[in-house]
């Protein structure tokens, strides 16, 4: 495990399950818009491959954000630059 602040502290086993929790957070949004009539889910569970927290560009905040600013509330979010490799992965799947 390379070593970075968001896994400073954290055994192997806990990080596995802070992104098993982040896997049934996907996996119970899609099934709870699965049936709403118009909602459509795009797939990006392999969008930010590469640049999870702790690789050397992240593409999301992991919980060393609340090092910097105890009150934020985005760890495990993306960031800026994960939100626009969303937005146009998103733009990219609807539009076609």
């Amino acid at each position: 495990m390379p070593a970075c602040p968001d896994a400073a502290g954290l055994s192997s086993a806990q990080l596995a399950f802070l992104r098993g929790l982040l896997d049934q957070l996907d996996a119970t949004i899609q099934h709870a818009l699965r049936t709403e009539p118009g909602v459509r889910v795009a797939e990006l569970r392999h969008a930010f491959d590469g640049h999870q927290w702790c690789s050397p560009d992240p593409w999301a905040y992991g919980p060393s954000v609340l090092l910097q600013n105890r009150a934020s509330r985005a760890p495990f979010h993306p960031t800026v630059r994960g939100q626009q490799v969303i937005a146009a992965d998103v733009l990219r799947k609807f539009n076609d």
